[in-house]
């Protein structure tokens, strides 16, 4: 997948590289402004979602209060969002009229019909990764299933569910788990052989 998004427009590669690897919901993944991540110490600040009310957007609260949350990134990651700064800042800096701080402005925006800059509409990600997967004969996936195979992996890969709870937004561990844990059998294999390995090390 990320030799495809290589092809695409940066701005792409940047949007399902960072989908995939925060495990954000699409609404709040719309929302980020630059503001919202410190490159210096890696972390990305999410405390609201974007909706729409009659084609406008709208930023409103998220999900619900657990949702605010702050979460790191990896060194991959910020350096593509990084890069993705950097060219951004050029096109902003070809406009007409100068945004007074790009820290102020969406991390990613598209131009519409008359021109103007915006907030990505509600089908805008849909729409690029449906022809992603038709161009390249994928399996199908939803934005959503970047997120649930972000928890889905974590969970799988035995990082503790208090914190893969935080990092995508549940209220509690619990819910995490009734969410994800069933959509995994190898994560089963994986903590019986971790147990098995760790009393046999113990004899």
């Amino acid at each position: 997948m990320t030799i495809i998004l290589e092809n695409e427009p940066y701005k792409h590669y940047a949007l399902f590289r960072l989908l995939a690897y925060s495990g954000l919901r699409k609404g709040e993944l719309y929302a980020l402004k630059w503001e919202d991540f410190d490159s210096e110490n890696q972390l990305l600040t999410v405390s609201k979602s974007l909706g729409r009310i009659d084609g406008h957007a709208i930023e409103k609260g998220t999900k619900n209060t657990f949702s605010v949350r702050s979460i790191y990134l990896d060194d991959e990651t910020c350096s593509i969002l990084n890069k993705w700064k950097q060219e951004t800042s050029k096109e902003k800096g070809q406009l007409s009229v100068q945004p007074p701080s790009l820290d102020k402005e969406f991390m990613f925006t598209y131009c519409n019909r008359d021109g103007e800059i915006e907030p990505l509409h509600a089908d805008y990600i849909n729409n690029i990764l449906k022809r992603i997967i038709r161009n390249h004969h994928l399996k199908k996936i939803s934005p959503h299933g970047f997120r649930h195979t972000h928890a889905t992996l974590m969970i799988e890969m035995g990082i503790d569910p208090v914190n893969t709870a935080k990092r995508i937004g549940h209220a509690s561990s619990q819910m995490t788990l009734d969410t994800y844990s069933h959509a995994t059998k190898s994560g089963e294999k994986q903590s019986i052989k971790k147990f098995a390995d760790y009393l046999n090390k113990a004899k």
